[in-house]
């Protein structure tokens, strides 16, 4: 920093001045500086609907599946893009059974964890 602008940051009159300032421009903002809140009422309810700013109505049919040209190429011809050779098989059925568990409560010994208790199927 310049030697100038230091010896006026360490102005004594320099600092009260500002600091004056700074209680003058606190005390006008609570204050309000004369002003008042604006008068507050209900809104009132408008006859018609707003209006869209983008026509939407006909962005539904855009996107449908009938708009579209079917593709030239289809799927089960001979084809070196297109191949059933890299299809996986359908998997097994789950090997898994349901059972019903039964929730049958909590308990808990002195200072130890809770333990719970289920019941599963008849065991």
């Amino acid at each position: 920093m310049p030697p100038v602008v230091k010896r006026t940051l360490r102005n004594r009159w320099f600092v009260a001045g500002v600091h004056a300032g700074l209680w003058l421009l606190l005390y006008l903002t609570v204050t309000h500086l004369g002003g008042k809140a604006p008068d507050f009422r209900g809104a009132d309810a408008a006859l018609n609907p707003p209006q869209s700013p983008a026509p939407v109505a006909g962005l539904g049919g855009l996107f449908s599946p009938g708009v579209w040209p079917r593709s030239l190429n289809e799927t089960n011809t001979l084809n070196p893009f297109f191949t059933r050779y890299f299809v996986p098989p359908t998997p097994p059925p789950p090997t898994t059974r349901k059972i019903q568990v039964t929730y049958q409560g909590f308990y808990q010994s002195g200072a130890g964890l809770k333990q719970t208790i289920f019941k599963l199927d008849e065991a």
